[in-house]
């Protein structure tokens, strides 16, 4: 059956931006279960965002980011994350190590528009040819070194290591736009690579992952390669001409995958937890909930306390779509009630991924979590029965952080994907 208008309880997201105008929609009166109240948006300081026009662009504080990809508005959603190292524009600043190489400063236009991207150009000389910063973190803890990077005839190579035993790199070809993993060092994990772009011609490459468990200094290295053989050695006979053009270098400490660029300056640069959340006074009955969004660490989240979709709170007699496990990058979905519940997914997206989850509560308190990826064929997984609570410990649903959340919709009732998908623009 379709959906109709009278059952559906909201409508939050790009989507919605892209068809009403504005972020958040009700259809349904307050004695229904629904609100004449807009979504609830916060972030505490500045953003980045790849605006519809290509360029990396700042909201301001509080200010929803609407980031375009392929075409779609998402609403952007991230956890906070600070910058530890400086001058992220300035690669001719001395805080940066340079090895046989020398930096053209502000010689190519950067992501966001400005003359501010340099040229890392290699010297005529056999040894690496690099740039690296050495960075204080905790030991054992998992990290993500990033930046902007272009190049026709050079590939980049990312690398985080203690300088001497232990450590993980990818190498990135800056033509064709693809990660290769490679080897680690003694004890480093490379946990992945990720490639995003080209955004005004350059890509957004990134590595996570962890070094060991006792180190508590590392050096992240931006290393030229003049092959894209995986794990092949740092040296080679530069020419004294080729060069990679870099910009927006970012370390970020704690974090299970790459986020929104974050500019630094002399003190370094933080970006503060996005935050949305819905007025929603529904009480427990068989519905469905739809989610459309861009997968951007939520699902890698465990570890760091990230929740997808959560109605009720966090605490008894509420609703929830999280990642699985530490180390287990899937999501389930839980009732917890009287008796708790949950349908936990086989497999999850990669960072990046286009993900629809539809997860439906029946009227005995069975959970059906379906999802699809990218268009594929979806796949699901069910739970036993529960019994619903009278009431949700709380009136409120929030979304996020870790996704680019295109459309988030509830209807009352069982409903299918492709249900949902017929009220997508």
């Amino acid at each position: 059956m379709t959906i109709a208008a009278s059952d559906l309880l909201f409508y939050v997201g790009g989507a919605a931006f892209k068809k009403f105008g504005t972020l958040g929609r009700r259809t349904r009166p307050a004695d229904q279960g629904g609100e004449d109240v807009a979504p609830t948006f916060a972030r505490a300081s500045v953003g980045t965002f790849l605006d519809g026009s290509g360029y990396v662009r700042t909201a301001d504080a509080a200010g929803p980011r609407i980031e375009w990809v392929d075409g779609l508005p998402y609403l952007l959603l991230e956890p906070a994350a600070t910058d530890r190292v400086t001058y992220s524009e300035q690669l001719d600043n001395a805080a940066w190590s340079k090895a046989n190489c020398t930096i053209s400063a502000d010689a190519v236009t950067a992501p966001d528009g400005a003359m501010t991207a340099d040229k890392i150009v290699e010297s005529a000389t056999t040894p690496t040819h690099d740039v690296n910063r050495q960075i204080t973190i905790a030991a054992g803890e998992q990290v993500v070194w990033s930046g902007w990077f272009a190049g026709t005839n050079r590939y980049v190579r990312l690398r985080v290591s203690n300088g001497t035993t232990n450590g993980f790199q990818a190498l990135f070809d800056l033509v064709n736009g693809t990660a290769t993993s490679e080897t680690n060092t003694g004890s480093g994990t490379l946990v992945r690579a990720t490639i995003f772009g080209p955004v005004q011609g350059l890509y957004r490459c990134a590595i996570v992952g962890t070094v060991d468990s006792s180190t508590t200094s590392v050096f992240a290295f931006a290393i030229l390669r003049n092959s894209g053989t995986a794990n092949a050695g740092d040296s080679y006979a530069g020419d004294g001409v080729s060069f990679v053009t870099a910009w927006g270098l970012n370390f970020i400490r704690v974090a299970g995958a790459p986020t929104s660029y974050i500019q630094s300056v002399a003190t370094g640069g933080a970006r503060s937890a996005d935050s949305v959340t819905l007025a929603y006074r529904q009480a427990p009955i068989a519905a469905s909930y739809y989610l459309k969004f861009r997968e951007r660490g939520t699902v890698f989240g465990y570890s760091h306390g990230l929740l997808l979709f959560t109605l009720g709170g966090s605490s008894s007699n509420s609703l929830k779509i999280i990642p699985n496990a530490a180390a287990s990058y899937r999501y389930r979905a839980t009732l917890t009630a009287a008796t708790s519940v949950s349908a936990t997914l086989a497999a999850g997206p990669s960072w990046d991924d286009p993900v629809e989850l539809l997860l439906q509560i029946a009227s005995d308190g069975t959970l059906t979590l379906t999802q699809s990826i990218d268009g594929a064929a979806s796949t699901s997984a069910t739970s036993g029965a529960a019994a619903l609570p009278a009431a949700w410990a709380s009136n409120q649903i929030a979304f996020g952080p870790g996704i680019a959340l295109y459309a988030a919709l509830g209807a009352r009732g069982e409903h299918t994907l492709d249900e949902f998908r017929s009220w997508l623009p």
